[in-house]
């Protein structure tokens, strides 16, 4: 009779799960926001998946909600936030999570919000790790502010901050630099500024460089229409950073956008 009230509890929480599409969730397979439920336990709030087929079995989002969420009894202090990492290896998914407290019906719950990845993109997620989990955090304080304040509208404008974030990342993803792309040619010591048109001042370059190697090689380029000459001097910065970090360095699209990261 338990088992079979348990089957109901699971049932009825899958019941009330909202399923929404974002196309831009590109190598993310789902992003789940899950909810510690007083009666039916750790249950499946949200998904948002690039299209309904894509959608991760009943098992793998219950899976993630019961780990993401199960562990101390007592709810953590409301400002706390905290990420975790697993890897199902026998259900072909991982999935970094995000675990805050926020408003459900009038009284304080704890949620998670996770990104599942499949198991081929692991190493790939594991490389952007750092860059994911500030992103997961970042969302997070703008949920939890959403649902203790307008929890009536909250996951509608969620939705939208949620689709930029993941769409900067799969940006970062796609224009990253690989690790042996520090072709000399292209940079300020190069014949690059020759091709482009332009002169370098030495001076500057110098400027720039001891500005990267203080910010620890996290460096933003912008300020030119031209995105070959931001790339330029991203490929000049690119050969102070160590080859295990130059996977989060990203060029600019030739899209007219102008700024790039290194």
């Amino acid at each position: 009779a338990s088992a079979a009230a348990g089957g109901g509890n699971a049932a009825a929480a899958a019941a009330r799960t909202t399923v929404a599409v974002m196309p831009a969730l590109g190598w993310v397979a789902s992003v789940q926001l899950s909810l510690w439920d007083n009666i039916a336990g750790p249950r499946v709030s949200n998904v948002w998946v690039q299209s309904p087929e894509a959608t991760p079995p009943d098992d793998v989002r219950a899976t993630v909600a019961r780990h993401s969420l199960s562990g101390d009894v007592t709810l953590p202090d409301a400002d706390h936030v905290e990420t975790r990492f697993h890897v199902f290896s026998d259900l072909g998914y991982s999935c970094t999570s995000t675990i805050f407290c926020a408003l459900n019906r009038g009284s304080m719950s704890k949620w998670s919000l996770s990104l599942l990845v499949e198991a081929q993109h692991v190493p790939r997620q594991l490389a952007l790790f750092g860059v994911v989990s500030e992103r997961l955090t970042r969302l997070v304080v703008v949920l939890r502010a959403l649902l203790n304040r307008t929890p009536e509208r909250a996951l509608d404008v969620f939705s939208k901050q949620l689709a930029q974030s993941l769409f900067c990342v799969e940006r970062l993803r796609a224009q990253r630099l690989a690790v042996c792309s520090e072709a000399f040619a292209r940079t300020a010591f190069g014949d690059a500024p020759c091709r482009l048109g332009i002169s370098c001042d030495v001076e500057f370059v110098a400027r720039l460089i001891t500005s990267h190697i203080q910010t620890h090689g996290c460096t933003v380029v912008t300020g030119h229409t031209d995105a070959r000459v931001i790339n330029m001097y991203v490929d000049t910065l690119v050969l102070f950073v160590p080859k295990r970090d130059r996977h989060r360095c990203a060029h600019v699209p030739n899209t007219a956008a102008t700024a790039a990261t290194a």
